[in-house]
């Protein structure tokens, strides 16, 4: 016999993380990619915080 409790069953979310290109470097830092690297990731966190099933924020 199994036994599975709810919360196994429930689809767990996974928060976005900072895309590779941000946080691995070879031999230098390229410090000019970051400001588009960073507003995509917000927008990206964005969306994340307002779509997922629990505790919704707003960022801004």
């Amino acid at each position: 016999m199994n036994y599975a409790w709810a919360s196994q069953l429930k689809k767990t979310e996974v928060k976005p993380s900072l895309p590779l290109d941000a946080i691995v470097h070879e031999n230098q830092y390229n410090e000019e990619k970051y400001e588009k690297l960073l507003d995509d990731y917000d927008q990206t966190l964005g969306i994340y915080y307002q779509q997922r099933s629990s505790h919704n924020k707003q960022t801004t």
